[in-house]
């Protein structure tokens, strides 16, 4: 899908946030990519498993669109798109959500 400069994981994480904020459940089909499909059932699972909210995951993904900066994907040509290694959005916000969950346990710490 070209939407997105052709990220479909972030294609899914917006779709998500979306439906999400508007109550409705998610039915996500990535068309014959077992590997994407296995990446969104991984951070389903572990977004799940970590009660991470709507709110968490739209600052994780504000974080990580200020590393990369719209303005630099916008500008790109179609050639570039297609050659462009794109990040690897789940695995970036999984980590960003991980370290924002360190970085609050070490506060609740240090309130003590």
């Amino acid at each position: 899908c070209g939407t997105f400069n052709g990220d479909a994981e972030l294609k899914f994480i917006v779709q998500w946030i979306s439906a999400s904020l508007a109550g409705r459940n998610v039915v996500y089909h990535t068309f014959y990519h077992p590997t994407l499909s296995n990446k969104i059932q991984d951070f389903a699972h572990f977004s799940h498993s970590n009660n991470i909210s709507t709110q968490q995951l739209y600052d994780a993904l504000m974080h990580l669109s200020s590393r990369y900066g719209v303005e630099d994907s916008a500008n790109l040509s179609e050639d570039q798109r297609q050659h462009e290694h794109y990040p690897e959005t789940l695995s970036e916000l999984r980590d960003i959500l991980e370290h924002t969950a360190e970085q609050q346990h070490t506060d609740s710490q240090e309130r003590i």
